[in-house]
Protein backbone atom coordinates (compact mmCIF):
# COMPACT_ATOMS: atom_id res chain seq x y z
CA UNK A 1 0.00 0.00 0.00
CA UNK A 2 1.09 3.30 -0.45
CA UNK A 3 1.77 5.42 2.64
CA UNK A 4 0.80 9.48 1.61
CA UNK A 5 2.27 12.66 3.36
CA UNK A 6 1.27 16.36 3.13
CA UNK A 7 0.41 18.30 1.33
CA UNK A 8 -2.36 15.83 0.19
CA UNK A 9 -5.33 17.02 1.79
CA UNK A 10 -6.85 19.85 3.51
CA UNK A 11 -9.52 20.10 6.08
CA UNK A 12 -12.16 22.73 5.38
CA UNK A 13 -14.85 22.43 7.05
CA UNK A 14 -15.72 20.90 10.97
CA UNK A 15 -19.13 21.44 12.88
CA UNK A 16 -19.32 20.06 16.57
CA UNK A 17 -22.82 20.77 17.10
CA UNK A 18 -24.95 17.88 16.66
CA UNK A 19 -24.70 16.25 13.85
CA UNK A 20 -20.94 16.26 13.75
CA UNK A 21 -19.45 16.72 10.69
CA UNK A 22 -16.12 17.21 8.72
CA UNK A 23 -14.65 18.02 5.40
CA UNK A 24 -11.46 17.04 4.32
CA UNK A 25 -10.46 18.19 0.35
CA UNK A 26 -8.49 15.54 -1.36
CA UNK A 27 -5.04 17.66 -2.98
CA UNK A 28 -3.63 14.72 -4.14
CA UNK A 29 -4.87 11.54 -6.43
CA UNK A 30 -5.40 8.11 -4.07
CA UNK A 31 -5.36 5.30 -5.53
CA UNK A 32 -7.99 2.42 -4.94
CA UNK A 33 -6.68 0.09 -2.06
CA UNK A 34 -5.50 3.16 0.17
CA UNK A 35 -6.61 3.69 3.79
CA UNK A 36 -7.33 7.32 5.44
CA UNK A 37 -8.14 7.88 9.19
CA UNK A 38 -9.33 10.46 10.87
CA UNK A 39 -9.39 11.08 14.36
CA UNK A 40 -10.42 13.72 17.11
CA UNK A 41 -7.69 12.29 19.06
CA UNK A 42 -5.08 15.26 20.18
CA UNK A 43 -1.62 14.36 19.08
CA UNK A 44 1.18 14.08 22.28
CA UNK A 45 4.34 16.32 21.80
CA UNK A 46 6.26 12.69 21.16
CA UNK A 47 4.30 13.22 17.84
CA UNK A 48 1.84 10.12 19.04
CA UNK A 49 -1.86 9.63 19.22
CA UNK A 50 -3.20 10.40 22.74
CA UNK A 51 -5.48 7.16 21.76
CA UNK A 52 -8.24 7.85 24.00
CA UNK A 53 -10.93 9.41 21.37
CA UNK A 54 -11.82 7.65 18.34
CA UNK A 55 -10.27 6.83 15.00
CA UNK A 56 -12.35 6.30 11.89
CA UNK A 57 -10.85 4.97 8.47
CA UNK A 58 -12.23 5.02 4.74
CA UNK A 59 -10.27 2.50 2.49
CA UNK A 60 -10.59 3.83 -1.66
CA UNK A 61 -13.13 1.03 -3.71
CA UNK A 62 -11.45 2.82 -6.85
CA UNK A 63 -8.86 5.60 -7.89
CA UNK A 64 -10.44 8.95 -6.39
CA UNK A 65 -9.53 12.31 -7.96
CA UNK A 66 -7.75 15.47 -6.16
CA UNK A 67 -10.21 18.04 -5.67
CA UNK A 68 -12.85 15.14 -3.99
CA UNK A 69 -14.32 16.19 -0.86
CA UNK A 70 -15.03 13.44 1.68
CA UNK A 71 -17.63 14.24 4.94
CA UNK A 72 -17.72 12.34 7.99
CA UNK A 73 -20.36 10.03 6.42
CA UNK A 74 -17.35 8.69 3.91
CA UNK A 75 -15.22 7.27 7.11
CA UNK A 76 -17.21 4.62 7.62
CA UNK A 77 -14.99 2.02 9.44
CA UNK A 78 -15.20 2.64 13.13
CA UNK A 79 -10.93 1.77 14.03
CA UNK A 80 -10.95 2.31 17.65
CA UNK A 81 -13.08 4.41 20.16
CA UNK A 82 -16.25 7.06 19.61
CA UNK A 83 -15.18 10.48 17.33
CA UNK A 84 -17.56 12.77 18.64
CA UNK A 85 -16.29 16.25 18.42
CA UNK A 86 -16.34 18.31 21.34
CA UNK A 87 -18.00 21.77 21.82
CA UNK A 88 -15.20 22.71 24.16
CA UNK A 89 -12.75 22.28 21.68
CA UNK A 90 -11.17 19.64 19.73
CA UNK A 91 -9.27 18.85 16.37
CA UNK A 92 -9.79 16.60 12.94
CA UNK A 93 -6.19 15.14 12.20
CA UNK A 94 -6.36 12.92 9.10
CA UNK A 95 -3.16 9.83 8.32
CA UNK A 96 -2.03 7.44 6.42
CA UNK A 97 -0.15 4.44 7.99
CA UNK A 98 -1.07 3.34 10.89
CA UNK A 99 -2.58 4.86 14.43
CA UNK A 100 0.77 3.50 15.97
CA UNK A 101 3.09 5.05 13.51
CA UNK A 102 0.84 7.96 11.72
CA UNK A 103 1.93 9.73 8.67
CA UNK A 104 0.01 13.13 9.53
CA UNK A 105 -1.67 14.31 6.39
CA UNK A 106 -3.47 17.92 7.09
CA UNK A 107 -5.35 18.86 10.88
CA UNK A 108 -7.74 21.38 12.24
CA UNK A 109 -7.84 22.57 15.66
CA UNK A 110 -10.63 25.05 17.02
CA UNK A 111 -9.00 25.03 20.22
CA UNK A 112 -7.56 28.48 19.65
CA UNK A 113 -4.16 27.05 17.69
CA UNK A 114 -2.00 24.36 19.07
CA UNK A 115 -0.82 23.10 22.34
CA UNK A 116 2.73 21.76 23.22
CA UNK A 117 1.02 18.48 24.14
CA UNK A 118 -2.64 16.83 24.29
CA UNK A 119 -3.58 17.05 27.88
CA UNK A 120 -7.56 16.46 27.33
CA UNK A 121 -10.00 16.10 24.71
CA UNK A 122 -9.53 19.44 23.84
CA UNK A 123 -6.23 19.93 23.46
CA UNK A 124 -3.17 18.52 20.82
CA UNK A 125 0.23 19.19 19.81
CA UNK A 126 0.80 20.52 15.96
CA UNK A 127 1.15 17.04 14.53
CA UNK A 128 5.15 16.41 13.24
CA UNK A 129 5.22 16.82 9.54
CA UNK A 130 2.59 19.64 9.22
CA UNK A 131 3.11 23.37 9.81
CA UNK A 132 0.45 25.68 11.19
CA UNK A 133 -0.74 28.17 8.29
CA UNK A 134 0.79 25.11 5.55
CA UNK A 135 -0.44 21.89 5.85
CA UNK A 136 -2.73 22.74 9.42
CA UNK A 137 -5.21 25.33 10.56
CA UNK A 138 -4.73 26.66 14.56
CA UNK A 139 -8.66 28.40 14.66
CA UNK A 140 -10.05 30.14 17.82
CA UNK A 141 -12.16 28.31 19.75
CA UNK A 142 -15.79 28.32 17.93
CA UNK A 143 -17.69 24.87 17.97
CA UNK A 144 -18.35 25.39 13.83
CA UNK A 145 -15.92 26.51 10.97
CA UNK A 146 -16.41 26.65 7.54
CA UNK A 147 -13.46 27.32 5.16
CA UNK A 148 -15.42 30.13 2.78
CA UNK A 149 -12.19 31.48 0.32
CA UNK A 150 -11.89 30.40 -3.79
CA UNK A 151 -12.75 27.28 -4.16
CA UNK A 152 -10.57 27.10 -7.74
CA UNK A 153 -6.75 26.98 -7.71
CA UNK A 154 -3.37 24.88 -7.89
CA UNK A 155 -3.08 22.78 -4.59
CA UNK A 156 -0.10 24.86 -3.24
CA UNK A 157 -2.25 28.45 -3.86
CA UNK A 158 -5.46 26.59 -2.34
CA UNK A 159 -3.11 25.07 0.45
CA UNK A 160 -2.25 28.83 0.93
CA UNK A 161 -5.68 29.87 1.03
CA UNK A 162 -7.56 27.39 3.31
CA UNK A 163 -4.64 27.57 6.02
CA UNK A 164 -5.48 31.40 6.02
CA UNK A 165 -7.70 31.91 9.31
CA UNK A 166 -9.21 34.91 7.67
CA UNK A 167 -10.50 32.66 4.83
CA UNK A 168 -12.49 30.92 7.38
CA UNK A 169 -15.81 31.45 9.18
CA UNK A 170 -17.15 30.21 12.42
CA UNK A 171 -19.71 30.48 14.89
CA UNK A 172 -20.46 28.59 18.37
CA UNK A 173 -24.21 27.58 17.44
CA UNK A 174 -24.81 27.76 13.48
CA UNK A 175 -23.89 24.75 11.30
CA UNK A 176 -22.62 25.75 7.82
CA UNK A 177 -22.73 23.14 4.79
CA UNK A 178 -19.99 21.20 4.44
CA UNK A 179 -17.97 23.05 1.17
CA UNK A 180 -17.59 21.22 -1.91
CA UNK A 181 -17.06 21.86 -5.60
CA UNK A 182 -13.31 22.41 -5.56
CA UNK A 183 -11.07 22.28 -8.61
CA UNK A 184 -7.64 21.72 -8.26
CA UNK A 185 -5.38 22.26 -11.00
CA UNK A 186 -2.41 19.99 -11.92
CA UNK A 187 -2.03 16.73 -10.96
Amino acid sequence: FTVYGPPNCAVVGVSATNPDDFAILLLADFKEGAKLYVTDDGVRADGSLRRSEGIKSVVFSSDTAHGTVLTAADFTSNEEGSLALSTTADQIIVFSGTPEAPTYLCALSNADGWQTDATSSSTSALPPGLVDGVTAIGLPKKNNYVYAGTKTGTAAELQRAIHNQINWQGDNSQQFPMPNGFTVYGP
